[in-house]
């Protein structure tokens, strides 16, 4: 007798990679640009209650500054914060993105609202603990994070429009004979975060050593997969994520 497996309620980014056939770059850019909003679960106190959202001019810049809320009665001697804490368990929307690069920024803003706008208000969270005072990265979001599903078939609807949602976005499809190349990418960017690297901010190159584009050509190309030609193209594949700006090496301090 079989047994029908439920739906999930959530799924990680790469089920969602697979389900669309799109890539993390193109998930990346959805997310910075708000078309798409990701998840974090949460289970602890440290978010710091917002109230409301003021416009402001920040150096020529137009940001969104959050009110929070204070504490009635603050000891300065108590080493307490002076905010009101709220304890937070479960999965919170990722809203108000900070974008620091076209596929890179942080996330401090969370809330049980998928839909809030910062301009209009509601119920907000501002995340920013001693450990990580910027809020999540974009790493930790993909490494720890996921997309509700809810929020998953809400995007097909709207944005996928007629593409199936099991299959390919209609990009993807009109994309089909350049998928190889752009899995060579893919595969290059995966295996830099298992190494611990930040893609857009690798290591400047130092002279007469081996850099890291060595160690990861090495364990990337061999008999099979997606680099059979003795690296060529492995360089092809380094050479145009460099020019796209999906990889960027620091310049020496």
């Amino acid at each position: 007798m079989s047994t029908e497996v439920p739906s999930p309620e959530y799924l990680s980014f790469g089920e969602v990679q697979a389900r669309w056939g799109c890539t993390e770059t193109d998930l990346r850019r959805w997310i910075l640009g708000r078309k798409l909003v990701a998840s974090y679960f949460f289970s602890h106190d440290v978010a710091r209650v917002v109230k409301s959202f003021s416009h402001e001019e920040k150096d020529g810049v137009s940001v969104w500054v959050p009110a929070l809320e204070q504490r009635e009665h603050q000891d300065e001697n108590s080493g307490l914060s002076p905010y009101k804490l709220a304890w937070i368990n479960g999965f919170y929307f990722l809203v108000n993105p900070n974008q620091k690069g076209p596929f890179d920024g942080t996330f401090s803003f969370l809330s049980p609202e998928k839909d809030f706008d910062e301009r209009v208000g509601g119920e907000c969270y501002w995340y920013s603990p001693k450990s990580k005072p910027c809020g999540l990265s974009m790493e930790d979001v993909f490494r720890n994070g996921a997309l509700m599903l809810s929020e998953i078939e809400r995007f097909e609807r709207e944005t996928l429009g007629s593409a199936r949602s099991t299959g390919q976005d209609e990009s993807a499809q009109n994309s089909g004979r350049q998928s190889k190349p752009r899995l060579r990418k893919d595969a290059i960017l995966e295996e830099l975060r298992k190494l611990g690297y930040d893609p857009l901010a690798l290591p400047p190159i130092p002279t007469g050593k081996r850099w890291v584009k060595s160690e990861v050509k090495s364990r990337l190309t061999g008999p099979r997969g997606l680099f059979l030609d003795k690296g060529k193209t492995f360089d092809k594949a380094w050479e145009e994520l460099s020019t796209a700006k999906e990889i960027i090496v620091r310049e020496r301090g």
